[in-house]
């Protein structure tokens, strides 16, 4: 059963509480777009608990100009094949297009919270792919998902609790 906050507590679209980025992959075709400068996460990295700070590949200075990035404190959520697994950056990293990124506005939501909220849309996320042989949920259905805002010192208090 999911989680039912309070009533009181107000609900914001994921596209109004944080910037959403789909990941991209710089062309294997060339092989100066891959180096040790930034780590490139792909599904495989994410649900493992600790922020993201390495990445089985990483990108070139090159690749990274051909990259989408994000900031440390991204929340990135797989939305295409293993939906539902989550991470959190702890720096900035590069991501593939099976993942979207939330960079939270952080007068709004605090990153830390903002990611174990994520981690309990893992059945919300299966129920709304299509029934195809790849799960899919595109990027306008996933910004479209409310996020519950408690008080800030809630948010703040749940992060430090949950780490």
């Amino acid at each position: 059963m999911r989680y039912k906050p309070p009533s009181s507590w107000q609900k914001l679209a994921f596209k109004d509480a944080a910037e959403v980025i789909t990941g991209s992959t710089p062309s294997t075709k060339e092989p100066e777009n891959y180096g040790e400068y930034l780590p490139f996460v792909t599904p495989g990295e994410l649900d493992l608990g600790e922020p993201i700070i390495h990445a089985e590949t990483s990108l070139s200075l090159v690749g990274k100009a051909k990259a989408r990035t994000v900031p440390k404190d991204s929340v990135l959520v797989c939305c295409i094949g293993s939906l539902g697994k989550v991470g959190i950056t702890g720096r900035e990293v590069a991501f593939n297009q099976q993942i979207n990124a939330l960079v939270f506005n952080e007068k709004l939501v605090c990153p830390r919270y903002g990611y174990h909220y994520c981690r309990t849309l893992k059945p919300l996320l299966s129920h709304m792919a299509p029934s195809t042989t790849v799960a899919i949920v595109n990027k306008s259905r996933f910004q479209s998902l409310e996020i519950p805002l408690p008080p800030r010192e809630k948010q703040r208090r749940f992060g430090r609790n949950f780490r």
